[in-house]
């Protein structure tokens, strides 16, 4: 019994630190949404945002391979206090930046140190802690996210006012050190993990960091950028053809056809999400507490009906989930037609009420672990991938596009609309069961 209470104890208080350390990531999320604009103001920055935008998806990729390597050779603890220093520094540089070019320097370092970590994480997750612990974790996620998306902009809103987007920055900073700490401690009590779990390819892992560096070229012109941006775009094709099934790919019935739902989801909403408070500041005037009640109200809607999904799960979704793309069609065109702040902050919240009605149940679906291509081994990982590489995609181009001229901005909205129009025949083929 006293065994039990021993081991018991240890994972729990990682649990702890480690749902800490995701609700402060997707803080950090919106943290970024938020202060983009105020920054970028202030440093005579706009030009950039397509850049600021990639600089720290294009680290992170770069290092996710080395999350298996790193654990191979190093205990994990130690691992997570030098990545902890990394994300710390890269906050701090952001956070005294006297230009652009530093804080976009800045957000190298936290990406390599992110990149890195998450996959030292996920290591952690799935070997130092027992199933139903690591499945506690998994599905906590989903509510950690969610606490974020209302606790995120409203902390990053009532900093920049009150103080500055500098202090934004790096206030939050001790609480992260914290919870890492915790980790760190609680991983020397428990069996290291492997080396190999979770490994990103090298050659992927490059094609996608460098697709990725040439799509935010395409902020510089509107004329020749368009050249690296296409080569770019051919970079995480080749790419993806390697880390997705071919099932995927071609979307075939049943769960590889969420996956590629998920994908086209992911990078619709967050492509939106990426240039929301921009436009919201630079083109509509919205001061810093009005973004962060646009920001909140988007993550709510999305908070309400991914929780009212959760708690009603049904044997076919494609009704529902079709509901959902036609909230998010709305409020993307309301978005683009948007000449004041209400009817911006409208169009945001049915696109977060819209995302919440069809991603929980393309997410269920993608990791059901019913298809030989992707069984419950693999389908994690494509997943996660279906996630990452349309949002970087996205987040890069909306916000090279309005660097170009916010004069853009609707015709962007309009664009991601118009993308929305391709997700209810992927649901359609996701929403079987004799796959």
């Amino acid at each position: 019994m006293r065994l039990a209470s021993q081991v018991r104890q240890p994972a729990t208080v990682l649990v702890a630190a480690l749902l800490l350390v995701e609700l402060l990531a997707g803080m950090q999320v919106y943290l970024s949404s938020t202060v983009t604009p105020l920054l970028a103001a202030e440093l005579s920055g706009q030009h950039l945002y397509g850049v600021a935008a990639a600089a720290g998806l294009v680290a992170s990729f770069v290092t996710m391979p080395l999350g298996g390597s790193l654990l191979a050779r190093w205990s994990a603890s130690s691992l997570v206090g030098w990545l902890t220093l990394g994300s710390i520094a890269g906050a701090a540089v952001c956070g005294v930046a006297p230009s652009m070019e530093v804080f976009i320097a800045g957000r190298v370092v936290s990406g390599l140190a992110a990149g890195a970590i998450a996959t030292v994480g996920m290591g952690v997750i799935v070997s130092s802690l027992p199933l139903h612990w690591r499945r506690l974790v998994l599905a906590s996620y989903n509510v950690v996210w969610l606490v974020s998306s209302l606790v995120g902009p409203a902390y990053a809103a009532w900093i920049s006012h009150w103080l500055s987007w500098r202090w934004a920055m790096v206030a939050y900073l001790p609480l992260l050190l914290l919870a890492r700490l915790l980790i760190a401690r609680q991983l020397r009590r428990v069996p290291a993990p492997p080396g190999r779990e979770g490994d990103l390819p090298w050659r992927e892992g490059l094609l996608l960091a460098g697709g990725v560096a040439l799509i935010s070229a395409l902020a510089f012109s509107p004329t020749w950028g368009w050249i690296p941006a296409i080569a770019g775009l051919a970079a995480i094709a080749a790419a993806s053809q390697t880390l997705f099934p071919r099932s995927v790919m071609l979307a075939a019935p049943g769960q590889p056809a969420a996956v590629a739902g998920l994908a086209l989801l992911a990078g619709i909403f967050f492509g939106a999400s990426s240039v929301a408070a921009i436009v919201a500041h630079d083109v509509l005037g919205f001061t810093e507490l009005q973004l962060g009640i646009l920001l909140s109200l988007g993550g709510i809607g999305w908070a309400v009906t991914g929780l009212w999904c959760g708690k009603r799960a049904v044997p076919r979704f494609t009704a529902r989930a079709n509901v959902g793309v036609t909230l998010l069609v709305s409020g993307l065109l309301l978005m683009a037609t948007a000449g004041a702040a209400p009817a911006y902050i409208l169009g945001w919240l049915l696109a977060g009420l819209g995302m919440g009605l069809a991603y929980l149940d393309l997410l269920n679906r993608g990791v059901a672990g019913d298809h030989p291509d992707l069984p419950e081994s693999v389908a994690p990982t494509a997943v996660i991938l279906a996630e990452t590489i349309p949002t970087a995609i996205a987040m890069t181009l909306t916000a090279s596009i309005v660097a170009i001229d916010p004069a853009y901005a609707p015709w962007t909205f309009a664009g991601l609309a118009a993308l929305a129009f391709g997700l209810p025949p992927l649901i359609r083929r996701a929403d079987v069961t004799n796959c």
